[in-house]
Formats: C-alpha cells, sequence, structure tokens
C-alpha cells in the first residue's frame, strides 16, 4: 500500500507525542550526555506539542502506511531563511520515521509530498536544518539540497561535537 501524509489536529496529540518520543530515542540519544531525556521533555510533551499543533503557520502530517502511523512531519509556513523572503519559504523542521521504517523509500517519498505542499501554497524555498556530517545530509544532497550555511543548536545537555547543523535550501518552481 502506497504511504500518505495526514494532517495532524488536536485528537492526534497523543500518537504524536508517543511518535515523537519514539522516533526522537531510535535516532538520535547518541548527540546528548543524558541520553536526550532533556530535549524529549522539552520539546516532545503534549503541552509543548499542542501549543505547535495550534500554530498558524506550522502543520504536522503523520506519514501513514497500511492505516499505522510510521513517522511524521513538522513543517512552519513563510518562516525565513538566510537571503530568501520569508514568505516564499517551508521550513521543513522535522522529519522522523520509526527505525524500522528507514531505507524502504519514504523519505524520498514525502519529500516529494512536501514539494506539493509548498507549491499549492506558491512557496518556492524549502529549507531545513540537518546534523552536519550526520547520516541523513547525504540523502538530502541526493533529493537536490544545497548547503548555505552552518548554524549552532546550544542545549546544556548536548554533546559539543554535535551542535552544529547545515543548514539546507532547495528551490522548487
Amino acid at each position: 500500500m502506497k504511504p500518505k501524509l495526514v494532517r495532524c489536529h488536536l485528537n492526534d496529540l497523543q500518537i504524536l507525542v508517543t511518535l515523537s518520543q519514539k522516533t526522537y530515542l531510535q535516532y538520535y540519544q547518541h548527540l546528548w550526555y543524558d541520553q536526550g531525556r532533556s530535549y524529549i521533555q522539552e520539546e516532545f510533551n503534549h503541552q509543548t506539542l499542542m501549543r505547535q499543533l495550534q500554530q498558524d503557520r506550522s502543520a504536522f502530517y503523520l506519514i501513514d502506511l497500511n492505516k499505522k502511523p510510521v513517522g511524521y512531519i513538522k513543517l512552519n509556513y513563510q518562516k525565513g531563511v538566510s537571503q530568501f523572503a520569508p514568505e516564499k519559504c517551508l521550513e521543513v523542521q522535522r522529519i522522523y520515521f520509526l527505525a524500522h521504517q528507514t531505507r524502504k523509500g519514504l523519505g524520498s517519498y514525502v519529500l516529494r509530498q512536501i514539494e506539493k505542499v509548498a507549491g499549492n501554497l506558491d512557496l518556492s524555498v524549502l529549507w531545513l536544518q540537518v546534523l552536519e556530517r550526520g547520516a541523513a545530509e547525504p540523502f538530502y544532497l541526493r533529493n537536490g539540497y544545497k548547503p548555505i550555511g552552518i548554524t549552532t543548536f546550544v542545549h546544556p545537555q548536548i554533546k559539543r561535537e554535535y551542535q552544529y547543523f547545515q543548514v539546507m535550501v532547495k528551490l522548487i518552481y
């Protein structure tokens, strides 16, 4: 069966919280002195995700495969980056999959769907941040994203060598 993106609403909050915490721990524990516990408590709790679900310029989508959520994305509309005008930008803030769903073509499929969302909203600049020299960076390069700079993420529990993120952009027309 073909995967599909399903827009999240408040009634999906518990699924989103569970999926966020699980997917994050599967990939990113090693970045943190505390295995990511503090970050998860800050970013993936009910209150924070509920507030984000209610924001006008953000949207979460579940990645549904065979009627089961296997990942999710978070998009931020009209959030600018570098020299690009905010009104033309779409930030791809998160794309997370359950570990057993990787390497099945879902990531490329989701990126194509994100391009359709952007096109429907007349947004021509897609951008994201990816861990510098991390496993996902080559994937985005293969899918047409170009590096435009480095940003630093500061948190008291993140290991210093993992504070740097590549900012990448893809122009669509």
